[in-house]
């Protein structure tokens, strides 16, 4: 779904973010309480209904991951981000949804017993109070694992408490689904626009465990992007760079693809960027030059901020668009990034995770599981506390780690934090464990380890992070 004044009607859509397991940062939500999930009536996610409108030029993100168990045994995971965009001074008002429900079986092993599932997702914006507001309301999805008969999904639209949208469905597997509509929204009196999304997931019975409805998805949504590191902290006058990559999963070539900022980032920040060599990351191009991305491709870049006064700005998004297509959906952690400036010298901690399969992804067998991270400061000495944690995702995990040797022996205990004298170009190493109480459902833009190193006042001086799964 697509909202946008008369004036901008290219406004950002409603649609399921691109979900992929990459080593990146956590980030704070920013105003969550302007937006919410809920399950059979029961508030999950956010606010239900939201507290407070989303302010002017600013964006919530929420990304989650939890289990519900139904009277007869059966339980499902449910994992995936939703979000919200005001822009343009409240002339285009963007949001995302991604649900992705998972069977994850029964005290017996066997398959489902059927059940259903009323998903609501509530936003509240600041809007205009003239005119109108150009709507796209769209339902999309697939279904996967074999799934039992009887599955469907249903998707309805309401505004300001006005049915919008003709009810989408019933769409039933195998095939991926997507509909949509236009209309015109009248802009509310009182300044808040208020938009739910209301689906009804049917889990048919004899649903195998691993089987998956995935709603919010849809054709349009085949760019996608990421950056790594997650995190720079620099010293006021020195630049903070950053590689992003642009993937293109179109069957034809993007045109005029770039990155830049957004009109919520701090008016003092700049923003360069240039092609890379996806081989060897040597700078290709020019600054500042559009590039063509293949189909089925992707495109480096090298992102380059500058700054002329001291600031930290947590979970920063950036706008990654080409021509004729919807720009990369905002993921907290995967494409969004933490900036510190300073006056004064401080630590700048570039970090890099490693896993047993090299996926960028913890599979944690038999309820435990480890991974490794590799660190570099590249900045100034300085004491900071290591830490590894779940993101604002409530996973049934627990997770310890350790400084390591060069042989990965760990030097104490593992524990839930571990404080690290940092020397400039220090290169200290670190085991994360972690172990599951429950089923973990892979959905990698929301089930996942991170691993921070922050200072005395808990600002971030590096991070990165892992899908974790019990798949």
């Amino acid at each position: 779904m697509r909202l946008g004044h008369p004036l901008f009607s290219g406004a950002l859509p409603f649609r399921a973010p691109a979900l992929f397991g990459l080593l990146l940062l956590a980030a704070p939500v920013a105003q969550a309480q302007s937006l919410g999930l809920s399950v059979n009536g029961s508030c999950e996610v956010g606010a239900c209904p939201p507290a407070t409108p989303l302010a002017v030029d600013t964006s919530a993100f929420v990304p989650y991951a939890f289990t519900i168990t139904e009277e007869n045994g059966d339980s499902y995971g449910f994992a995936g981000q939703i979000g919200e965009q005001d822009l343009n001074g409240a002339t285009s008002l963007p949001g995302s949804m991604a649900i992705t429900i998972t069977y994850l079986g029964n005290a017996a092993g066997g398959p489902s017993r059927g059940t259903s599932f009323t998903t609501h997702v509530f936003y509240d914006f600041t809007a205009n109070t003239s005119g109108s507001y150009a709507l796209v309301a769209d339902t999309g999805g697939s279904f996967s694992g074999g799934i039992g008969d009887g599955t469907s999904v249903t998707g309805l639209w309401t505004f300001d408490g006005t049915i919008q949208s003709s009810t989408f469905g019933p769409f039933v597997p195998p095939e991926s689904f997507y509909q949509s509509e236009t209309d015109n929204v009248p802009a509310p009196a009182d300044g808040v626009l208020t938009a739910d999304v209301l689906t009804t997931v049917v889990f048919g019975a004899g649903s195998p465990v691993g089987s998956i409805i995935a709603v919010g998805a849809a054709p349009a949504d085949v760019l996608a992007a990421a950056v790594l590191p997650g995190a720079r902290s620099v010293q006021v006058g020195s630049d903070a760079t950053v590689f992003a990559t642009m993937l293109n999963a179109n069957t034809v070539a993007m045109t005029d693809c770039q990155v830049s900022l957004r009109p919520s980032a701090p008016a003092d920040l700049q923003l360069t960027y240039q092609t890379t060599d996806p081989a060897t990351n040597a700078l290709i191009g020019t600054p500042n030059t559009p590039a063509t991305i293949t189909p089925g491709g992707a495109q480096t870049f090298l992102l380059d901020f500058h700054a002329t006064s001291a600031f930290t700005v947590s979970d920063l998004p950036l706008f990654f668009d080409c021509d004729d297509t919807n720009p990369a959906a905002d993921i907290a952690g995967v494409n969004t990034i933490d900036l510190l400036f300073s006056a004064t010298p401080i630590p700048d901690i570039i970090a890099l995770a490693a896993t047993a399969t090299n996926d960028g992804t913890i599979h944690v067998a038999g309820g435990n599981g480890a991974f490794a991270v590799a660190t570099v400061d590249v900045g100034a000495a300085g004491d900071l506390t290591v830490s590894a944690d779940t993101g604002t995702a409530d996973l049934p995990a627990s997770i310890e780690l350790c400084q390591t040797t060069a042989t990965g022996q760990c030097l104490s205990p593992p524990s839930a934090a571990v404080p690290v004298s940092f020397a400039s170009e220090d290169t200290p190493t670190f085991s994360i464990f972690v172990s599951s109480s429950a089923a973990i459902p892979f959905a990698p833009g929301s089930s996942r380890v991170f691993v921070r190193f922050k200072d005395g006042g808990g600002a971030s001086h590096g991070s990165t992070s892992v899908a974790v799964t019990t798949d």
